[in-house]
């Protein structure tokens, strides 16, 4: 029973070092240019934007999936208001708008296989379409 607790820790801190770590990368929606951040580790995609401030309304996380499902969202954390667009082969089928932090479950209206979640204020400042192709 002693080895056990060393194991772990081994194992946990393997997998701490070899996540994969988030992406920063440039997307077009509808032709606007937006700067993201891809989560791609577990962790980074179960908190996505939560805790983390609002750095002048320039947050977005980009969160892609192996394949399409209904995915479910929450805005517990949350330091600013977001929107969440839902994505299926590279087209925005729905956006959820001004998500204020807060206990909240969010679901996507229909299967997806990307999500985006973007600062509010962003979305609204640079004015970025609530529709059409995104180019990841």
């Amino acid at each position: 029973m002693i080895f056990v607790y060393p194991a772990i820790a081994v194992v946990l801190s393997a997998i701490i070092i070899f996540l994969p770590p988030p992406v920063k990368k440039n997307i077009y929606i509808g032709g606007k240019k937006i700067k993201i951040t891809e989560a791609r580790s577990i962790a980074s995609k179960a908190t996505g934007l939560a805790g983390k401030p609002d750095k002048k309304g320039k947050n977005a996380m980009l969160f892609k999936f192996a394949f399409s499902s209904k995915k479910t969202f929450w805005a517990l954390g949350m330091k600013f208001p977001i929107d969440i667009f839902w994505i299926r082969q590279g087209e925005i089928i729905s956006v959820s708008k001004n998500i204020t932090p807060g206990i909240k479950i969010i679901v996507s209206p229909e299967k997806v296989n990307a999500v985006i979640e973007i600062s509010s204020a962003l979305r609204k400042k640079e004015d970025i379409p609530v529709y059409g192709k995104i180019v990841l």
